[in-house]
């Protein structure tokens, strides 16, 4: 089974839990990613050698009850650790208050990218390297009526909106002419999977012409945070984390891309100005060359933390 590998799990690590003054014998930790468990396991592999506490509690969400299974699977060999309770719960961690509640973490880690398994043939269409269907939402449960994909976005939204999207969600400079085109071939056939919707942008709208990132990148970013709201929803979470985080609590927010670090920086720099804590990095902590080298996927993370005073 292919692992999705943590970003940033040394760092994390040591900003977070070496660093925190809880003077308790227990020790809550949320991680608000879940994915294929790995920050977790990291996380209690390291705790579990520490002498100081004698009760470790991790909870963690994830919307991809795929994802949750997985997890699981990677976790079972901690079930017998009378030291370790880990509970997983399935939602969206901009309901973190409604979730979970009556507790207080110590650490909260957000860690906004999407896994290895989504991007390696989920069956949702997150990767144009594949020819799946064209959904996109982080949940595996059936679309509800009314509920957005991404086909409803190629398929149905104007050419303004398209645009738009494109253009506030990746940056595309070439928004328009994507746009147009799939307004052009949607009119003759409706545009049914991923395979399909990068064939189109790069051998129709780009005549076949590469770049250093693939042509459709930018579209697929744009339709992934349109699809799940992910701007709206991680202001929210972030604002929910601040409320079941214990003093002198921390949280850490690892993103991918400028549109979420500036939130996570504004919102930061926010509850610093107004007196509820501190930022513990005003500058960001990147990977290591090494660990860029050892997993790629890492070179665009970015990680912030705050600490609750």
């Amino acid at each position: 089974m292919t692992r999705h590998i943590p970003v940033l799990a040394k760092e994390i690590y040591e900003n977070l839990i070496i660093n925190n003054k809880n003077d308790s014998e227990k020790y809550y930790h949320l991680d608000c990613n879940f994915g294929d468990g790995g920050h977790v396991e990291y996380f209690i592999e390291n705790l579990l050698k520490s002498d100081k506490y004698k009760k470790i509690f991790i909870y963690a969400l994830d919307l991809d009850q795929e994802a949750i299974v997985r997890g699981k699977d990677f976790l079972k060999k901690y079930k017998d650790n009378n030291k370790l309770s880990i509970t997983i719960i399935q939602g969206n961690f901009a309901n973190i208050t409604d979730l979970i509640k009556d507790i207080k973490f110590d650490s909260v880690l957000f860690d906004l990218g999407l896994s290895t398994y989504q991007l390696s043939g989920a069956g949702r269409g997150f990767s144009f390297k594949y020819d799946e269907k064209l959904d996109m939402r982080f949940s595996t449960l059936p679309a509800n009526e009314g509920e957005l994909t991404a086909y409803d976005i190629v398929n149905f939204w104007s050419l303004d909106n398209i645009c738009l999207i494109l253009r506030q969600y990746a940056d595309e400079k070439s928004a328009w002419r994507i746009a147009n085109k799939l307004v052009e071939v949607r009119e003759h056939k409706k545009i049914e999977t991923s395979g399909e919707l990068a064939d189109i942008i790069q051998n129709q709208v780009f005549k076949g012409g590469k770049g250093k990132i693939h042509p459709a990148t930018k579209t697929f970013q744009a339709l992934r945070i349109a699809v799940n709201a992910e701007l709206q929803v991680l202001d929210q979470g972030l604002k929910g984390t601040y409320d079941v985080l214990n003093k002198n609590g921390c949280i850490a927010v690892i993103s991918y891309h400028s549109l979420e670090d500036v939130i996570v920086k504004q919102y930061f720099k926010d509850l610093e100005k107004n007196d509820k804590g501190m930022r513990v990095n005003k500058k960001i902590i990147i990977p290591t060359d090494e660990e860029i080298k050892e997993n790629p996927k890492s070179r665009s993370a970015k990680l912030r933390i705050f600490k609750k005073i």
